[in-house]
């Protein structure tokens, strides 16, 4: 008795699942199986947000990087300035 019990279970849930997967998708004119596309898409939306995030932190460190550059070059840039005026106060020295 069990196992007819059982039989009919497994034939009603193998006959939802072919209704829900198979049968109304191809009438409606949609792709078959897509409870499987819907982790697809998932999976993509989290490839994509991974990759925004490893964008934003790439970018972040090529901020830091130009930051670093301009702080260099304006470090460069006054020391050239005071060996400048370092110059033309020896030259008055001399004079």
């Amino acid at each position: 008795m069990i196992w007819i019990l059982l039989e009919i279970a497994l034939a009603i849930i193998a006959g939802v699942m072919m209704s829900t997967q198979v049968i109304f998708p191809l009438l409606l004119g949609r792709p078959t199986f897509p409870i499987f596309r819907r982790q697809a898409s998932v999976e993509k939306a989290l490839a994509g947000a991974r990759e925004d995030i490893d964008h934003a932190k790439a970018q972040r460190r090529i901020n830091a990087l130009r930051r670093e550059a301009d702080e260099i070059e304006k470090a460069d840039y006054l020391q050239v300035i005071r060996e400048e005026e370092q110059t033309q106060q020896n030259n008055l020295g001399h004079q």
